[in-house]
């Protein structure tokens, strides 16, 4: 019982967290430039959790070539293409849509994983749920000839790109045989990631105010100490204890937080296409996922196991 409630709690926290880091990245961005942001959070999470994996983790330093391939596949899709992507969409994308449009990561990872490793197959079903997942992407996007034509139209498009960016870096980090237990590569990823950010940064000619306001500051830390160090922490936690996909289930619940933190800090409202968008990618991934979601719920005693 007391594990149970511990990995709940862990499970509440990192949906929350997450959900939360959508709404201040909307905040952060209306003074921040948005790589150099992203490059921010980044920065911040992994001078916490280097140290931690240092003092937790004997095997924190990378000495083969497996494990720096794995350490560059994570910064650079897994940290650095999937936050600018995010943060760049998100200037013209509410937090509410972002957050459905990131819940397609799962999904994505999927179909990358039948792409790029040899024994990953995909079923009928499998891929129908694919496809559902960005038919639902599309419905939140409410694509039309005049909003695919301005700036503001793209931005749930760019979002997809970040989401696309997490799903191919995480199977790319499959691939490579690697002696670092996961928490090190990401932490040694997030560094790589933020320098790499802060390079684009620099060569986009994004300028950084010097004036920073509470609640700017506000919203970098928690970026990066709660939604990134902290969530990233839990987040591996419960893969080791429930199960990656089982884990994955937390991808659903933060549209839902980011959805009421979003209507309650800025008042911004979802729309039904959103709400409808969102149970489409979720069937979507019930389906790909299917075989594995319901074995581990009968190893869990959610379902019967006759059922």
């Amino acid at each position: 019982m007391r594990n149970s409630r511990f990995v709940a709690a862990l499970f509440a926290y990192v949906a929350l967290a997450w959900g939360g880091s959508y709404v201040a990245i909307s905040v952060g961005l209306h003074n921040l430039p948005p790589v150099f942001f992203a490059a921010s959070r980044l920065d911040i999470a992994s001078v916490i959790l280097l140290p931690a994996v240092v003092y937790r983790y004997d095997d924190w330093r990378p000495k083969l070539t497996g494990d720096w391939l794995t350490i560059g596949a994570a910064g650079l899709f897994v940290a650095a293409g999937a936050n600018a992507f995010l943060f760049l969409g998100q200037q013209s994308t509410p937090g509410p849509v972002a957050a459905v449009i990131f819940a397609l990561n799962p999904i994505l990872a999927s179909l990358f994983a039948w792409l790029l490793l040899p024994s990953e197959r995909l079923s009928v079903v499998s891929v129908f749920g694919i496809v559902l997942g960005i038919v639902g992407v599309a419905v939140v996007a409410e694509p039309s000839p005049d909003m695919l034509l301005s700036a503001a139209g793209l931005g749930p498009w760019i979002v997809l790109c970040g989401a696309a960016s997490l799903g191919s870096g995480t199977v790319l980090t499959r691939r490579f045989e690697t002696t670092l237990p996961t928490l090190v590569t990401t932490s040694w990823g997030l560094l790589f990631g933020g320098l790499f950010l802060h390079l684009v940064s620099v060569g986009l000619g994004e300028h950084v105010s010097t004036g920073w306001s509470s609640t700017l500051l506000l919203s970098v830390l928690y970026l990066g100490l709660i939604a990134t160090a902290g969530a990233y922490s839990a987040y591996f936690e419960l893969i080791d204890r429930i199960g990656a996909v089982r884990t994955a289930l937390v991808s659903y619940v933060v549209p839902v937080v980011t959805a009421i933190a979003s209507w309650v800090i800025v008042g911004e409202t979802i729309t039904v296409h959103t709400v409808v968008g969102f149970v489409v990618i979720a069937v979507g991934f019930a389906l790909t996922e299917r075989r594995t979601l319901i074995a581990g719920l009968r190893r869990s005693r959610w379902i019967e196991t006759d059922a």
